[in-house]
């Protein structure tokens, strides 16, 4: 416990140093947007539909004062604008708020008389197609890594999300999740996961305060190293000091640093160390195959501290320390330090990387290498991104993670993923992602798995 509480307070002190020049220069209107900041890509959609001028130099960059003179003026042709442009000019108008008020600018979307309560829900359609070799701990199997077994699943997810206001600080939150398969595939024999799923995956409150958010219930995290780690909901509590952004190349990066704290559980403990997907009534296999009762039909408890620190507008340095406390077993722990990187190597090109190590004594270690080109942006139609990463993940690497699929605890995984995304109008992304993945730990080295999805995200409200 002296360990931890040592670890967070060096990770505190260390923002508070670093921040207090970055806070200084972020309330400064006169400093420059970072380029591929997503402010510049809405101007250009309001410019492209006559709400605002067109720039003569699209490439320009701007200070925040600057942005928000262009902002003041959307505001004012708010009339002429539709559902879609009306919604960036609202965003715009909450990013730039505070230089909008010294312009004296009375602006209604943010108003504090605007509607409480929000909805938004989107339609995610998706064909899967994998093929796998048997597995020696599914029950009584026998691990044949010649056999494979070949999955198809088509179904549907509508995800619902909505937010009451309660106050200029408060806000609760809530999302839902509603799965159909269009096959019940635990019946045909084809694979794990039941084919209808309902479940609220989160319920927490949200308070902003001046320097510092806090949220508190069950809520989304992902870890500051691009989810490689940890891409889980959390009951308990979070704190984030500083204005951190999304990390990876592109938008939101160079945002400004920022140390994020959690203090709670991991809810559905049969869901950790990558067996996703499995009944909790089959919570048995995963702790068979980590022989481990951390994750053994318990919720494991967490505390973490996570840090991104833009080194340039281009260039984020990530890092996380996690420890995992089994509520079954008090003296069973284990702890997880990921570091991380992204860069813009030009104006289309990004790179990522990660390392992963945990304190198992065996198969303890995790890489990964990302490349994306481009990128799919929601509002702007007929953009596209692609991205291919190399992943090698050992058994032990790893918690729960979504984005990498890497999916087997037993054998680890070591493979490519290569995605490709598009945008054929406004907030609808099509989606394709192919996986192959072989085994890593010793005696399972001849282990495959292939995936395929493709997929489409449509908003409905």
């Amino acid at each position: 416990m002296k360990k931890w509480l040592g670890i967070i307070l060096t990770l505190v002190m260390l923002f508070s140093i670093t921040s207090t020049a970055l806070a200084a220069e972020k309330s400064n209107p006169w400093v420059d947007m970072p380029k591929g900041h997503w402010a510049y890509n809405a101007i250009a959609k309001l410019a492209q539909d006559g709400i605002v001028e067109n720039s003569d130099n699209a490439d320009k960059i701007l200070t925040r004062y600057e942005v928000a003179k262009i902002v003041a003026k959307a505001v004012a042709h708010e009339d002429k604008a539709n559902a879609e442009d009306k919604a960036l000019i609202k965003k715009l108008s909450q990013e730039f708020s505070k230089e909008l008020a010294d312009l004296h600018v009375s602006i209604s979307s943010i108003d504090q008389k605007a509607n409480k309560i929000n909805f938004g829900g989107i339609l995610i359609l998706k064909y899967d197609h994998q093929s796998a070799g048997t597995t020696p701990n599914w029950v009584f199997s026998t691990f044949n890594p010649k056999k494979y077994t070949p999955m198809q699943v088509e179904g549907c997810k509508f995800v619902l999300s909505a937010n009451y206001r309660v106050s200029d600080i408060w806000t609760i939150q809530t999302m839902g999740e509603f799965t159909r398969d269009f096959e019940d595939v635990v019946s045909n024999g084809t694979g794990l996961t039941s084919g209808n799923r309902d479940e609220t995956k989160g319920m927490w409150v949200s308070g902003n305060f001046p320097g510092y958010r806090m949220n508190i219930g069950r809520y989304p995290y992902k870890d500051a190293t691009y989810g490689f780690v940890l891409d889980e909901f959390l009951s308990g509590a979070q704190i984030i000091l500083g204005h951190p952004a999304q990390p990876g190349p592109g938008p939101g990066a160079g945002a400004g640093p920022s140390v994020t704290l959690n203090f709670g559980k991991i809810d559905q403990g049969y869901n950790l160390m990558n067996w996703r997907g499995l009944p909790s009534s089959w919570s048995f296999i995963s702790s068979y195959a980590q022989n481990d009762p951390l994750f053994s039909d318990s919720a494991p408890g967490i505390s973490s501290a996570d840090i991104a620190y833009p080194l340039s507008p281009k260039t984020n340095l990530t890092a996380d320390y996690i420890h995992l406390t089994s509520s079954d077993d008090s003296t069973s722990s284990k702890s997880f330090a990921v570091v991380g990187f992204d860069t813009k190597l030009s104006k289309n090109v990004g790179l990522k990387a990660v390392y992963s190590k945990s304190n198992y004594s065996t198969d303890n270690k995790g890489y990964m290498v990302g490349l994306t080109y481009k990128g799919a942006i929601p509002f702007v139609p007929h953009s596209w991104g692609a991205y291919l990463n190399w992943t090698k993940a050992e058994a032990n690497s790893t918690i729960s993670t979504v984005d990498y699929d890497i999916e087997d605890c037993v054998y680890g995984a070591k493979g490519i993923t290569v995605g490709y995304e598009y945008v054929p109008r406004p907030g609808v992304i099509y989606m394709a992602r192919y996986i192959h993945m072989v085994g890593t730990t010793s005696g399972y080295t001849d282990y495959k798995n292939d995936f395929i999805r493709v997929a489409a995200l449509i908003p409905i409200f």
